[in-house]
């Protein structure tokens, strides 16, 4: 992993970090945790960087991350970042990668909004990344 991160092979690095990760929680979690974002950061993959520096705080101040697109009766709060924009339909010609890429724009839009509507009716609070650090009393990133 750390041979991965030193040739700057980040998707090398990202796959290893995130088997670790996927595996039941061990000693090499937490390290596996903030280095994922890191190198995901250094593969200018600056919204997946900043989720997993929001994790890897939620699981060190105790909580627990759940990520899925149905939320729990015991949630105390929900954050999300910038709402995804509802991607433009592809051409008529487009190529098998494009709409892949359209699909998966469009997944990640109605999977915000589900997520949005299902903490207002239940009352959840939705923060954004700044209400969450102020929350915890974490200015320092």
């Amino acid at each position: 992993m750390r041979a991965a991160i030193t040739a700057e092979d980040y998707d090398l690095a990202i796959r290893l970090l995130t088997r670790i990760l996927n595996a039941p929680e061990n000693s090499r979690s937490a390290e596996a945790r903030e280095l994922l974002g890191v190198v995901r950061e250094r593969n200018e993959q600056f919204a997946q960087a900043e989720a997993e520096y929001l994790r890897s705080l939620i699981i060190k101040w105790g909580g627990t991350v759940v990520i899925g697109d149905q939320l729990p009766g015991d949630l105390d709060f929900l954050v999300l970042g910038l709402e995804p924009p509802m991607p433009l339909p592809p051409p008529s010609d487009a190529t098998q990668p494009q709409l892949e890429d359209w699909l998966r724009k469009r997944r990640a839009h109605e999977m915000y909004q589900e997520l949005f509507r299902q903490a207002r009716e239940a009352q959840i609070p939705v923060l954004n990344a700044n209400r969450f650090f102020i929350l915890i009393g974490y200015t320092n990133r």
